[in-house]
């Protein structure tokens, strides 16, 4: 038991470490094509080609994406739709929990609405732990890797990004590490766990 305490310590100071990384600077990181499409896709809005031509033409702002190219009326159903007739080959699972969240909080502050993937990109820290974990089954080579995976610079931008990325890295782990206790304890409900994060 007490050497459970320190490798908790740890992971929960790495887990600090990889939030602060990860929020830092939020409101800094301009706004590029692919945030914007997030934005138009959960807008219910299918004219990407337009944002393109546009930001071709002069730098796209934060601001201007939001006066130009978005309706924050829409239904629900119309975020699916939207990808759906532009870009059907995300999944629309992430645009339409995104959706929420743009509800919820005010979308004119870039910093709120890129803490939605950087909520999962923090979360992908202890997921990964869990994966190591169930592969290796130590504890040593486990915090190694999401010691690794904490200051990855590809990780964080990609946790600062307004995609889903960092859902599917949180996704992946969780599932690689229910498919690796599912097969080392072959339990029905290891299994169950398994196929419903998958």
């Amino acid at each position: 038991m007490p050497r459970k305490i320190p490798v908790l310590a740890f992971l929960i100071l790495i887990v600090v470490v990889g939030t602060f990384f990860r929020t830092y600077g939020l409101e800094s990181v301009v706004v590029w094509h692919d945030e914007a499409m997030t934005l138009m896709h959960c807008s219910g809005n299918p004219f990407a080609a337009k944002l393109v031509q546009a930001s071709i033409r002069a730098p796209v702002t934060w601001q201007r994406v939001l006066d130009d190219y978005q309706n924050r009326r829409c239904p629900l159903s119309e975020v699916s739709s939207a990808l759906m007739t532009s870009h059907p080959e995300h999944a629309p699972g992430f645009y339409e929990a995104f959706w929420f969240w743009r509800m919820i909080f005010d979308e004119k502050e870039a910093r709120l609405m890129r803490l939605f993937p950087v909520i999962f990109g923090i979360l992908t820290l202890p997921a990964f732990y869990w994966f190591a974990w169930e592969l290796f089954r130590k504890s040593g080579p486990a915090l190694l890797a999401v010691s690794m995976l904490t200051i990855s610079p590809l990780q964080i931008v990609y946790s600062q990004e307004l995609r889903e990325y960092s859902l599917y890295t949180f996704l992946f782990s969780l599932s690689c590490a229910a498919f690796l206790r599912a097969w080392r304890t072959n339990r029905f409900r290891d299994w169950f766990v398994y196929c419903g994060l998958t």
